[in-house]
C-alpha cells in the first residue's frame, strides 16, 4: 500500500484537532501541520500525535498557506483535511483500497457538514465534494486568500464515504465567521479589481436567498436552513460593504507622464488643462526629449504657481529618443499607475478620473485623441489660455466647419464592461499619445 501525509492548516484549533488527528488512525504515516502562532492547545494537540510543525511568521491567506503545508509533505499520496473534518470508519477503508489500487491522480471526497445542531441534507451543502486526496506532484493549492481550491492535474474520481464536517456548532461561530471571511474575500475582490454599489449588494443578497433556501430546498432543512439561507445573504451584504471600505482605504497613486520637445506653447495649455482635473490624487512627470531653455522656464513657473506635483526628467538632445526620454520619467515616477500623453494634448477634466475607473490588473488601457486642424491649433495658442468649458460649448461649430475631426467623444462616455477588453493584442489600437498601464508591467 502506498504511503500518506495528511496535511492541515491550523489557528487556535483546539476544541477540533484532538477529533480531527483521532480518525486518522491506521492510515496516516505522516500529519503536517502549519500553524498561525496559536495560544490555545493546538500545538500541544499536535505533537501529540507526532506532527510536523511549522509555524511561518506571516499569514499570505489559505491557499499559498495550504501550499506550504504541502510542501513539506514526503509521502507517495497526500490528503488535504480542515480541522473541522472527520474520516469515518468507512471512509478510511475506502482511502486504503485507494493506496492499494490507485486508479484516478486525485479523489473527491463528499462532505456531510453539520450546521448548528444538524447535518444539512439540502441547501446546497449535500452532496458536498471537495478534491482532497491525490498524488503527490499531481496538484496544488489556488492562491485565493479565502475560498480556496485544490488544482489537481488529470481525471478525478469521486469516493462514496462522506466525510463529517463540524462547520458550525452554535450560531455565534456563524457570525464571527462571516464577520473574518467577509473582510478577507473583499481584499481578494479588491486586488481583483471588483466594484461594489448598493444595488449590486441588495440583488446579489436576495438571490442568494432564494437561491438557497427554495431552488436548493433549504427549507427541507427546517429552522437551520432558514438560518443558512440568511448567513449567506448577510455574508455576501458585508463582502460588498468591506469591498466598498477597501477601495476607500486605497487611492491608487497615478503618474502622468508627458512627452514634450521644444514645444512649450502646447505644454502650456496640456499643464493648464490638468490644473483643471477633478481627480487631484496623480503627480506630472514631463519627459522632455532636449528642449532648450524655455521650456525650461516655463516648467519652473508652473512648479512656482501651481499644486500640481511636477518632475522635469530631461536628457540632452541627440536626436529622437522619444522612448529613452519615456523610460527616463518612468524611473523618476512614484506611481502603481503611468499614463502617457503627448505634450499637445490637452484633456478633459475628468481625463485621470476615467483612466482611474478603467484601470485594471493585468491590463493595458489606450485611449483615443480628437484631432484639432492648424487655424483652431493656431488660435488656440495665441489665446495661451486653456478654457475647456469655452472649448466645448463651441464643438458643433467646430465639427461643421472641419475644425475638429469628431464629436460624439466629448458626450458620449460608456461604462467600463468586459466588451473593452481586446482578445487579441493589434498594435494598430495602440496610440502613445494617450496609452495607461501598471508599472509593475513594465518595469
Amino acid at each position: 500500500m502506498l504511503s500518506l501525509s495528511v496535511i492541515l492548516i491550523t489557528k487556535n484549533e483546539g476544541r477540533n484537532l484532538e477529533d480531527c488527528l483521532a480518525s486518522l488512525s491506521e492510515i496516516a504515516q505522516e500529519i503536517i501541520i502549519v500553524d498561525s502562532t496559536s495560544d490555545d492547545q493546538t500545538l500541544d494537540i499536535a505533537k501529540k500525535y507526532g506532527a510536523i510543525i511549522s509555524i511561518p511568521n506571516d499569514w499570505p491567506g489559505f491557499g499559498p498557506q495550504k501550499n506550504r503545508a504541502l510542501a513539506l509533505a514526503s509521502k507517495d499520496w497526500v490528503l488535504s483535511l480542515d480541522a473541522d473534518e472527520r474520516l469515518t470508519k468507512e471512509l478510511r477503508s475506502e482511502i486504503k483500497i485507494v493506496l492499494s489500487r490507485p486508479e484516478a491522480h486525485c479523489y473527491s471526497i463528499p462532505r456531510s457538514s453539520w450546521y448548528c445542531g444538524r447535518f444539512m441534507k439540502h441547501s446546497g451543502w449535500s452532496p458536498d465534494y471537495v478534491d482532497r486526496l491525490f498524488k503527490r506532484g499531481t496538484a496544488r493549492f489556488s492562491d485565493n486568500l479565502v475560498h480556496e481550491r485544490l488544482i489537481p492535474e488529470g481525471r478525478v474520481k469521486k469516493l462514496k464515504s462522506p466525510m463529517l464536517h463540524y462547520s458550525f456548532m452554535n450560531f455565534s461561530q456563524v457570525l464571527q465567521k462571516v464577520d473574518r471571511y467577509s473582510t478577507d474575500s473583499a481584499n481578494q475582490a479588491f486586488t481583483k479589481n471588483k466594484k461594489s454599489s448598493l444595488s449590486k449588494a441588495v440583488l446579489h443578497g436576495f438571490w442568494t436567498f432564494i437561491r438557497i433556501y427554495f431552488l436548493k430546498l433549504g427549507f427541507l432543512d427546517g429552522p437551520q436552513g432558514l438560518a443558512l439561507a440568511i448567513k449567506c445573504r448577510r455574508q455576501l451584504l458585508s463582502l460588498f460593504k468591506d469591498l466598498a471600505n477597501a477601495r476607500k482605504k486605497f487611492i491608487m497613486i497615478i503618474s502622468l507622464i508627458v512627452a514634450t520637445y521644444n514645444r512649450p506653447d502646447a505644454l502650456n495649455l496640456v499643464l493648464q488643462s490638468l490644473e483643471n482635473q477633478t481627480d487631484k490624487k496623480f503627480e506630472v512627470i514631463i519627459a522632455d526629449d532636449g528642449s532648450e531653455d524655455d521650456t525650461r522656464c516655463l516648467i519652473n513657473e508652473f512648479k512656482s504657481n501651481s499644486s500640481l506635483s511636477i518632475t522635469h526628467a530631461w536628457h540632452e538632445d541627440l536626436g529622437f529618443r522619444l522612448v529613452a526620454v519615456r523610460n527616463l520619467a518612468t524611473k523618476q515616477s512614484d506611481g502603481d499607475y503611468l499614463i502617457f500623453l503627448d505634450g499637445d494634448c490637452a484633456v478633459q477634466p475628468d481625463f485621470i478620473a476615467r483612466h482611474r475607473v478603467l484601470a485594471e490588473p493585468n491590463h493595458m488601457v489606450t485611449g483615443g485623441r480628437i484631432l484639432l486642424d492648424e487655424k483652431l491649433t493656431n488660435h488656440l495658442l495665441k489665446i495661451g489660455k486653456w478654457d475647456f468649458e469655452s472649448f466645448k460649448r463651441n464643438l458643433l461649430i467646430y465639427r461643421l466647419s472641419g475644425q475638429i475631426n469628431k464629436i460624439l467623444a466629448f458626450y458620449i462616455k460608456l461604462g467600463n464592461f468586459s466588451w473593452r477588453n481586446y482578445p487579441d493584442f493589434v498594435w494598430r489600437r495602440i496610440k502613445g499619445c494617450n496609452l495607461a498601464c501598471w508599472k509593475k508591467d513594465i518595469v
